[in-house]
């Protein structure tokens, strides 16, 4: 470029060599910094259009596997050197639309210690023409949209395993080079009005992840959730993996909730960690206990978070958290709901000791709802309805003499719902509701099929209608499938784990294009996830746009099913000053 720099009144960056050099290797480094490099994964988005939907286009074997970019995750920047009138946010742009210096002219006055943009036209030029050489010598190649996008070649990125740090003199920030990189020390930093300059870090103070990897043997982490979230037998297939390791992959690191604070007895277990102080000493026990159960010493490490007090009261006094008292476990036997539950437990239990041909059906799929299995008398809820009608004051009194008089008010009540049918409605509502959502799903697969039948057979919209399809029946099949007490324990009608409040259940399809290691391009099932949470966590976790991670998965929250809200629906007004709520039918409505 000295021939063009000298004719067009830039002579004093063709006398230093050195300088220019450097900076054209500060912006080859932006550019990688910001993912300008080029990949197969970016060819719709940098030939066709330059949008976010060409950029996390996933329907060809070009964009496999290829993440999604936008909202948290920053998208790579195309380095642009023209004005568009929409998408500039999209590119890197060098160029100057006015007077008001950008990064590129900022970078450019601390190497030459000219205020470049005050000649608009010139800086612009002078960009143009460095990518156009750019470009000629390979560095870097050049596709059409957003009136030409450039990004680094890739055969020109050299990897190595021998590093070195460089370290910017004033705001610390650190490039990462290779050892015969020549040219990244004395570059000016390239954060932006940051005027310090790169040099080496001679023995640089590795943090963890560094020592872990620069080690001969470096042990690889595999690492697991253990939650309530997980069903029965896949919690203990991985409860026997983490204890056994019987294979080299096997789990090594759990990150648990307090599902694995009690009765889980884990022998070679010597590290473990509370992510905050746990509520009562009798928690705290129970967990660090998991440790050194076989050894007898452990590493213990409890994080405390700044801002709960909770947290910073036992940091400053942690001997009341470790030697706390340990109060003896209880339950609030007067809560109505968990007498509700037990009561009809022990109802059910004593129409099956009355009589040999009194079972319940296995799963759901046995109970016929969708033929109309609850309208006949042979409906094994309303058999059992009967049943607690018939007996109704034996029932009472014998499930009365198992609890102290503390109860009886909380037993009147459970007696009240019982003479004025509360009680048997609520059964039936749960039942009613999910025959609703299997209506609900049935008439969902219809619309889907419809939906297939309108697409031209080379619509690529209608693999996606298939993958609806396909998740839709495997939802339907489950819930089919499921267990009938797993299901009343769920809803809230039997005892359950942990919530006195019906939970909230999030149901999840996560779609896989083709097998692991599947050569046949056979496409793999949709994996139906359903799990439930507490309604006063449910509030905040499950809210339609937020994110839920859980089983190695980050699942979204697209909406909520309303399919079941009919009997549910409130009408109400409210106060335009203080906020108020009034229902329909009430004086103040």
């Amino acid at each position: 470029m000295k021939d063009y720099l000298i004719g067009n009144n830039l002579a004093y960056v063709a006398e230093d060599e050195r300088a220019f050099r450097h900076y054209v290797y500060g912006i080859l480094q932006r550019m990688r910094r910001h993912g300008a490099v080029d990949h197969p994964y970016l060819d719709k988005y940098r030939k066709e259009k330059l949008t976010s939907y060409a950029l996390n286009w996933q329907y060809d074997s070009r964009h496999f596997l290829n993440r999604k970019f936008g909202g948290s995750v920053r998208f790579p920047k195309l380095i642009g050197i023209n004005f568009q009138a929409t998408n500039d946010d999209m590119l890197d742009i060098a160029v100057l639309r006015r007077e008001k210096p950008n990064c590129f002219t900022n970078y450019f006055w601390r190497y030459f210690n000219w205020p470049i943009e005050k000649n608009t036209t010139l800086f612009n030029d002078f960009i143009r023409k460095l990518f156009e050489t750019l470009e000629e010598v390979g560095l870097v190649n050049k596709a059409p949209e957003g009136g030409g996008n450039y990004v680094i070649n890739p055969d020109h990125i050299w990897v190595s395993k021998h590093v070195k740090h460089i370290k910017c003199s004033n705001c610390q920030s650190t490039l990462y080079v290779a050892k015969r990189d020549g040219l990244a020390e004395d570059t000016l930093c390239l954060d932006y009005k940051c005027a310090g300059t790169y040099s080496e870090e001679i023995n640089p103070e590795l943090n963890y992840y560094q020592q872990v990897y620069n080690r001969h043997l470096s042990p690889r982490v595999y690492a697991r959730e253990h939650t309530g979230l997980l069903e029965r037998g896949e919690r203990e297939k991985l409860e026997k993996d983490f204890k056994e390791h019987p294979h080299s992959n096997s789990v090594n690191v759990l990150t648990a909730t307090s599902t694995l604070e009690m009765g889980i007895d884990i022998g070679d277990l010597n590290v473990m960690g509370n992510a905050n102080v746990p509520p009562k000493p009798s928690n705290f026990l129970q967990r660090v206990g998991r440790a050194g159960r076989k050894e007898g010493s452990a590493l213990v490490l409890n994080y405390a978070h700044s801002g709960e007090p909770h947290d910073m009261y036992y940091f400053n006094y942690p001997d009341e958290m470790m030697e706390g008292e340990v109060n003896t476990p209880g339950c609030f036997l007067e809560a109505k709901d968990i007498l509700r539950r037990h009561f009809f437990a022990y109802c059910i239990d004593t129409w099956i000791s009355s009589s040999s041909e009194n079972t319940l059906p296995s799963s759901i799929r046995d109970l016929r709802l969708t033929e109309g299995g609850m309208s006949s008398e042979g409906f094994v809820v309303n058999r059992i309805i009967a049943f607690i009608k018939a007996n109704k004051n034996t029932l009472k009194s014998r499930f009365t003499e198992q609890y102290d008089e503390k109860t009886l008010p909380t037993l009147d009540r459970l007696a009240d719902s019982l003479d004025d049918e509360s009680f048997y409605q609520n059964i039936i509502k749960e039942f009613r509701s999910l025959t609703d959502r299997l209506y609900g799903l049935g008439e969902e697969l219809n619309d889907y099929k419809q939906q297939e039948e309108r697409l031209q057979p080379n619509d690529p919209a209608k693999e996606a209608i298939r993958d609806l399809i396909k998740a839709c029946k495997k939802q339907y099949a489950n819930i089919q499938g499921e267990s009938l007490i797993e299901f009343m324990t769920n809803c809230g009608l039997l005892p359950n784990y942990a919530f006195p409040e019906t939970g909230v259940k999030l149901q999840a399809s996560v779609y896989s294009s083709q097998e692991k290691e599947d050569k046949k391009n056979n496409v793999a099932e949709p994996k139906v996830i359903e799990l439930t949470r507490s309604a006063s966590q449910g509030i905040k976790e499950l809210a339609p746009g937020n994110k839920f991670c859980t089983q190695k998965f980050q699942l979204e929250v697209s909406g909520i099913p309303t399919f079941d809200w009919k009997d549910n629906l409130v009408t109400m007004r409210y106060c335009s000053k203080c906020d108020c709520l009034a229902e329909r039918n009430t004086r103040v409505f």
